[in-house]
């Protein structure tokens, strides 16, 4: 069994202050708690989470990605470590917008980067 689980989460852009693409690191032998993550904000920008002298950055359980994807403002998918590794390395996201598996809600034009 795998011990570890990558999610990249997408959320819907609100305002600058908040991310709009999360990397999880999910510790699944310990309750789903992310161990590093990432933030990607509206300007693209990346900031790794760490909490020093935590063994985890999450205050609770990261939810699964089918649970994710029930909210139409989310969407999540699996990733590959090396995903991860890249998001945390590089300041500025280079990455796209969701997926075709993403559908973005009817009569909702705000997408995920402004």
């Amino acid at each position: 069994m795998e011990q570890f689980e990558y999610i990249r989460w997408y959320w819907r852009y609100t305002d600058d202050e908040m991310p709009v693409v999360l990397f999880y690191e999910v510790h699944l032998a310990n309750e789903r708690y992310a161990t590093p993550m990432v933030e990607v904000f509206p300007d693209r920008s990346a900031e790794p989470v760490t909490e020093l002298g935590f063994a985890f950055v999450t205050e609770e359980p990261a939810p699964p990605v089918s649970e994710i994807n029930r909210d139409p403002d989310f969407y999540a998918e699996l990733i590959s470590k090396e995903d991860l590794e890249a998001a945390f390395r590089n300041p500025v996201y280079s990455g796209l917008s969701p997926g075709p598996a993403y559908k973005k809600p009817a009569g909702n034009p705000c997408g995920f980067f402004m």
